[in-house]
C-alpha cells in the first residue's frame, strides 16, 4: 500500500481540491490518504507556510497546483519504488 500525506489547513479550498484530485488518482489503487494539518505542527507551519496543499508520495513531493497525470506518475513511481 502507498500511503500519500497531503499537508494542508483547514478552510483551505485549494486543498479541497487537492484531497479531490488525489482520491481520483488513487482509484483502483492501494492508496491511504492523510491529511495533516502544517498548522498543529510549528516545523511543518515553517517548513510549508503558506504553500500548501503539498503531497508527499513515496520520494516525491508535489506543490500545487500538479494535475492528476502528476499525481499519479507519483503513485506508480512509489508503487515501483516499494517493490
Amino acid at each position: 500500500m502507498t500511503t500519500v500525506t497531503l499537508y494542508t489547513r483547514p478552510g483551505c479550498h485549494l486543498c479541497e481540491e487537492a484531497l479531490a484530485l488525489l482520491r481520483q488518482a488513487a482509484r483502483g489503487r492501494l492508496v491511504r490518504i492523510i491529511a495533516v494539518n502544517v498548522d498543529e505542527r510549528p516545523e511543518l507551519a515553517a517548513r510549508y507556510g503558506e504553500r500548501v496543499p503539498v503531497a508527499q508520495i513515496g520520494a516525491r513531493e508535489l506543490a500545487w497546483p500538479f494535475t492528476l497525470a502528476q499525481a499519479r506518475a507519483a503513485l506508480d513511481a512509489a508503487s515501483a519504488e516499494r517493490r
